[in-house]
């Protein structure tokens, strides 16, 4: 299988301060769950490959900005799981995102924004997989301008791309949840109270009951009670 996928196997079989039992195949060799790993990387070098996808096309207004999001919420994790040691979640962020680009290529082939995604994507992977990264860099042209992958700066992430555009709330009566709403992360309590007393679900327990105060807690739930 080669060292970078031996190397990611054994980082993504669990947290780092955990014993980890090496299981095999039936045919009592093979790592077992080693394939998914070598099916990741042979993904990021496929997304590496100008001959496929299609064509480049205009994406819509969406999907550019929708991909940046993506990108930098995965920077983000990458970067915030390394440094408390939790490799198995970075490797997870990054198939992640493996999964977006794949899915954005698909739809509008290789665009800028896809690029530019895609070289931030391979300086994440790079201390993870380091032979596969630089052979991918150097396939798409940008040892010779940049030089080693190796020596690129890690990608920075935005906090403003990184914030969730809606956050769910349960919305409980009387203890009881009727409802889950999404709101805005910046809502009000004033909004949050309205979207939650709107939810047709809570309009119906509430029908005919008077509601003697709402109560909401920031980013977790509602709590109506009525009677």
């Amino acid at each position: 299988y080669g060292a970078d996928v031996t190397r990611l196997h054994l980082l993504f079989m669990g947290p780092f301060e955990a014993n980890a039992v090496w299981e095999v195949e039936e045919d009592g060799v093979t790592p077992r769950h080693i394939e998914g790993v070598r099916r990741f990387l042979q993904r990021v070098w496929r997304l590496c490959d100008a001959s496929e996808g299609p064509a480049a096309v205009e994406a819509d207004a969406a999907a550019d900005p929708a991909l940046w999001r993506a990108t930098h919420r995965a920077v983000k994790s990458v970067t915030e799981q390394v440094e408390i040691m939790h490799f198995n979640t970075a490797i997870s962020a990054m198939m992640t995102l493996t999964g977006e680009l794949e899915a954005y290529r698909q739809a509008y082939g290789s665009t800028a924004a896809f690029c530019d995604a895609r070289g931030v994507m391979l300086r994440l992977l790079a201390p993870f997989a380091l032979y596969i990264a630089e052979a991918a860099w150097d396939r798409l042209g940008k040892r010779v301008h940049s030089g080693t992958i190796h020596r690129a700066p890690w990608p920075a992430w935005s906090p403003e791309l990184t914030r969730e555009e809606t956050i769910e709330m349960a919305v409980q009566v009387n203890g009881r949840v009727r409802v889950r709403i999404e709101v805005s992360p910046d809502a009000s309590d004033d909004a949050i109270r309205e979207a939650a007393l709107s939810a047709p679900g809570v309009v119906r327990a509430l029908e005919g009951v008077p509601v003697r105060r709402v109560v909401v807690v920031p980013g977790r739930l509602v709590n109506v009670v009525s009677g």
